[in-house]
């Protein structure tokens, strides 16, 4: 006999609202993805740009939109570095999918949350009803589960892609392994490790799940057609896949959790998550995507967790499914308890779709409850109470979640949750900064951001860029020197300073800041070009070559690493070695107007007037408004006896105020 729950007698009431077919393959799926869709169609019309977007998704798009990157992006952490927290190389690759699906518009992202969404909640529904023989019931669980409020930043927000995934695979496992211990089939086992493997390449908490699996068979499974010595093999699989998954993570990615970021400490900071989480699946209010914790449901869902567990223990002769639901939600919640982020508090206590593999052991332990409790079963009241919060979550989280429709709207939310996260007014500034171009706004907010956390070398070096935009110098130059001083082993507060010192003719001191950014990161291959670039002003033209050489060397797919050592070279009248860099620079980036201008006036130099106009008119294609492209193909035409092109081109320029034009036409258009 298996652990599935007896038909109580007595007529279900929940069978009169839909014919039993409503709840058996294909229909009860299909619900679940209708409802699903229903509810959250409208996130494919959302934009990318909320916490984490930008640096995973937006900032990476030509590395994502090209799968000659596939090794990297599997190599790699969830920013695509080596080093970091976290690996997560399943969503790496999906993230690469979406984006060759979908090119750099969201739809794609959201959608393919979505999909996830509806295929776990459609493998949660069939684990119910492997544990219970009460369909109807599982399916208005799971649907309440599917619409929850409190799982909007799961589906709505792209980087909880490694939940997603976490959950879809952990749960086929899971169901996997039942079959594969109830039958002995070998093809579940082979499923079950399968499943595993993939749950473990989307988020390290997947190593809750053969735990997960050990108890189920020692305390749920009554008939087991696997003997402990057979259940050898699986373990045994585990442990490979595991050790496998560490090594890659950490000798090949590099990942390096710091010292204090993970451990009993951080768990024990985060206690209060467990509580929450039980409060906001019971009653989902003060919901965010960034929260800070609340005594009041904390209390409230401290002792709602102590009601559960009494009901557990009440009823523990009558299932131990009632434990098993409770042990689920504490062993898959754990892990995200023990690590905390650099900010801490300053940035949120928790973070919400973190709960949603982890509340499935909750639904479990309802739906034993309300299928395994007579007068439950039997009341014409049941699911009169399911339907209403059914459709009552259904309302409330198509509502809730069009505050994730735009990076403000999000930021506004996680703000009006979380007054006090200082990260979340710092992205809420960057957001107005990137998107918005509110120079004015986002200075605001970092201004509260530093107030919050004076310490946030990040504030200062955004609100010097603002500050610079605004051609406040002096401020710019105090907030980027505050960044250096507070970080000293950052090199990017010496590159801004660089452009500023550049742009007020402190060459020298510009030269200096890069000497500094690069004895900071000898990694940093733009640092030599734009030295070089710095030098080459300097007319210290060995020099200057050298760093090109050296950018180049670091990474020979960086056009202007090349255009940059062209244009020296046709300085210093090297013109082969120049044509040859503007050649290469072109190959690399099709759109580079600079180095079609270029070309052309190295083309009109060695008289290939033809080709100078070709590349000219390329450069027109591509920029209508290149003032100099339209002087220069002026003189090329001219050189063929193409006067009347010649004027023309002239005129064009002359519009932009350009002197030689107004020369040319007074000297050969008597203008």
């Amino acid at each position: 006999m298996n652990p599935k729950m007896k038909n109580i007698p007595g007529k279900n009431q929940t069978g009169k609202f839909f014919p039993d077919y409503f709840f058996r393959f294909p229909a009860a799926y299909l619900i679940i993805f209708v409802l699903i869709l229903l509810v959250y169609v409208q996130t494919i019309f959302f934009s990318l740009g909320k916490l984490d977007e930008t640096n995973i998704i937006l900032d990476h798009l030509a590395f994502l939109s090209d799968f000659h990157n596939l090794k990297e992006a599997l190599l790699t952490n969830p920013f695509f570095n080596k080093g970091g927290d976290f690996y997560r190389p399943l969503q790496n690759l999906s993230f690469m999918t979406d984006t060759h699906i979908g090119g750099q518009n969201s739809w794609a992202f959201y959608l393919t949350n979505i999909l996830i969404h509806g295929f776990t909640c459609s493998l949660l529904y069939y684990l119910l009803t492997l544990l219970g023989k009460n369909k109807r019931t599982a399916l208005l669980l799971v649907l309440i589960f599917a619409l929850h409020p409190l799982f909007v930043q799961t589906v709505a927000w792209a980087p909880s892609r490694g939940d997603l995934f976490l959950s879809m695979f952990g749960l086929a496992s899971f169901i996997f392994f039942i079959h594969f211990i109830r039958s002995a089939n070998v093809i579940f086992l082979l499923l079950n490790i399968v499943a595993f493997g993939l749950s473990l390449f989307s988020k390290e908490t997947a190593v809750i799940i053969p735990v997960i699996c050990v108890l189920y068979y020692f305390f749920i499974e009554k008939e087991k057609k696997v003997t402990l010595v057979q259940l050898l093999i699986p373990f045994a699989c585990w442990i490979v896949l595991f050790l496998m998954f560490m090594y890659i993570r950490n000798d090949i990615v590099k990942i390096i959790v710091q010292k204090g970021q993970f451990g009993i400490i951080p768990f024990l900071v985060h206690f209060r998550t467990i509580p929450e989480f039980i409060f906001k699946f019971f009653l989902p209010l003060g919901l965010g995507p960034m929260p800070a914790f609340s005594w009041t449901y904390t209390i409230a869902g401290s002792l709602i967790l102590a009601g559960l567990i009494i009901l557990a223990i009440r009823f523990r002769k009558g299932s131990g499914l009632y434990f098993f639901g409770l042990i689920w939600f504490l062993l898959f919640v754990t892990p995200a308890l023990m690590y905390i982020n650099k900010y801490g508090s300053a940035a949120c206590d928790y973070m919400e779709q973190r709960a949603y593999l982890p509340l499935a052991g909750i639904l479990i332990f309802i739906y034993i409850f309300l299928t395994g409790n007579r007068t439950l079963h039997d009341s014409k009241k049941t699911p009169v109470i399911l339907w209403v919060i059914l459709i009552i979550f259904g309302v409330y989280t198509s509502v809730y979640t069009r505050n994730y429709k735009t990076p403000l709207s999000y930021y506004d939310l996680a703000i009006s949750n979380n007054p006090a996260s200082a990260i979340a007014w710092f992205n809420l500034g960057a957001t107005k900064m990137n998107f918005e171009k509110d120079y004015t706004g986002a200075i605001k907010d970092y201004n509260t951001s530093l107030q919050l956390l004076p310490d946030h070398a990040d504030s200062y070096i955004n609100r010097g860029f603002c500050r610079e935009q605004l051609n406040d110098t002096p401020g710019a130059v105090s907030d980027y020197e505050t960044a250096a001083r507070l970080r000293p082993g950052w090199y990017e507060p010496h590159v801004d300073l660089a452009t500023i010192k550049h742009k007020l003719g402190l060459i020298k001191d510009a030269i200096r800041e890069y000497d500094t950014v690069l004895s900071l990161s000898p990694d940093f291959y733009q640092g030599y070009n734009e030295r070089g670039a710095l030098l080459m002003e300097m007319q210290d033209y060995r020099s200057a070559l050298q760093d090109f050489n050296q950018a180049i060397g670091m990474n020979d797919k960086y056009p202007e690493a090349f255009f940059n050592r062209g244009s020296l070279e046709s300085h210093l009248q090297d013109y082969n070695s120049a044509m040859e860099d503007y050649d290469r620079a072109i190959l690399l980036d099709k759109k580079y107007v600079e180095a079609y201008v270029n070309r052309g006036v190295l083309k009109y130099q060695l008289q290939d007037f033809q080709g100078a106009i070709g590349d000219f008119d390329q450069a027109l294609t591509l920029d209508d408004g290149y003032a100099e492209a339209y002087l220069d193909r002026g003189m090329a035409r001219y050189m063929i006896n193409d006067l009347n092109g010649a004027c023309e081109d002239w005129k064009a320029a002359d519009k932009f105020h350009i002197p030689e034009a107004e020369n040319f036409l007074q000297q050969y258009c008597n203008k």
